[in-house]
């Protein structure tokens, strides 16, 4: 008995969180090619700091290569 209303109350916060972004999803004010552009330059953002962070990182990196170099 437990079981079975712990499954369908999962169920059920599956199925609004699933309503509830497909509702949000169809924003009018969300521009699908606006968010796509903005979360390419975040990333690009990330890989330049992480690219001209400290000489740590070159190190450590420089361990994982199976030849040492």
């Amino acid at each position: 008995m437990f079981w079975g209303v712990l499954i369908v109350l999962i169920v059920a916060i599956l199925f609004l969180l699933f309503g509830l972004f497909h509702w949000a999803s169809k924003d009018p004010g969300i521009d699908r090619e606006i968010v796509k552009q903005r979360f390419q330059a975040e990333q690009e953002l990330r890989s330049l700091h992480r690219s001209s962070g400290s000489g740590s990182t070159s190190t450590q990196d420089s361990d994982r290569l199976p030849d040492g170099q």
